[in-house]
């Protein structure tokens, strides 16, 4: 049996994506990783397999994918053979589209930083014992 927790998975281009799969074979089963129906997945400096055994016949995969690219995008298959068969559970990998590029986060910083040495009006409210005495407003300055 192969149980995939997340069949649907998004990131954005240039994040670590880390897929899983849940695998439970008698006799045990040897496990892989492949994209669209026929290519295998190879460990490299990208793409790095990896396996967790629970017990003789239970263990979790992982494909962690460095660095996702465009065309990383597709169908992963988590499969699980043994001398009785094989089964597979799959994971649909897409990529998310972000509104803010690290030059846009530059940006907005800098447009944070200025906006902090500007003036700024707040409320002050005086409290007593009896509630609410005294409202005034008043002028900061951050800029020393």
């Amino acid at each position: 049996m192969v149980w995939v927790p997340e069949q649907l998975v998004g990131a954005p281009l240039g994040t670590t994506v880390k897929l899983q799969c849940h695998i439970e074979a008698s006799p045990k089963a040897i496990s892989y990783w492949a994209i669209d129906e026929d290519t295998m997945v190879l460990n490299s400096d990208r793409f790095q397999s990896s396996e967790s055994h629970h017990s003789e016949y239970k263990l979790d995969a992982a494909l962690t994918i460095r660095d996702f690219r465009e065309e990383d995008v597709g169908k992963y298959r988590c499969v699980a053979k043994n001398s009785l068969g094989d089964t597979e559970g799959s994971v649909r990998l897409y990529q998310l589209e972000t509104s803010t590029t690290a030059e846009e986060l530059a940006e907005d910083e800098e447009e944070e930083e200025e906006e902090e040495e500007e003036d700024f009006q707040t409320e002050v409210i005086y409290a007593n014992h009896g509630g609410l005495a005294k409202k005034q407003d008043y002028n900061f300055c951050t800029n020393n």
